[in-house]
């Protein structure tokens, strides 16, 4: 392996940890959610009619389904998610954002949105936007893809 790529690879892991440290923090001290919750309620607010059956919800966030439980049942805690089996689909559970739920991540969303502009786009021309999206775009497809 060349120099310049471990040299890549390590200035890629203390920038991305850099960055999820700052967003964390923005997100805490402005809406009181992490960046775990942030991405559970963002997935959400996305989702067709603000909701996701678990299994999809544990996909869309690259979760076990067991870690986004424990997410959920702490969303579901804070009245920013309800919980419900859907018959239609036997002993699934769906998860939906409450009226709660949709004001906090869409007020998280902006701050959430300044934050990748102010500690990372800031960073990047659009050619160097470009460019690093396509990479780490291949280095994100499945194995054998």
């Amino acid at each position: 392996m060349s120099d310049a790529r471990v040299a890549a690879w390590r200035a890629f892991l203390a920038a991305q940890r850099r960055v999820l440290q700052r967003l964390e923090h923005e997100l805490q001290d402005a809406h009181g959610i992490g960046l775990t919750w942030y991405e559970v309620l963002h997935k959400l607010h996305e989702a067709h009619d603000r909701r996701l059956h678990m299994a999809e919800l544990a996909d869309s966030v690259l979760l076990p389904v067991e870690g986004v439980a424990r997410v959920v049942a702490r969303l579901e805690d804070a009245n920013l998610v309800r919980t419900h089996r859907c018959l239609l689909h036997g002993q699934e559970w769906e998860v939906a954002l409450t009226s709660t739920g949709r004001t906090r991540i869409s007020r998280a969303m902006e701050t959430h949105g300044r934050g990748i502009d102010e500690h990372f786009g800031v960073h990047l021309s659009d050619e160097e936007a470009v460019a690093l999206t396509r990479a780490l775009g291949r280095m994100a497809e499945p194995a054998g893809a």
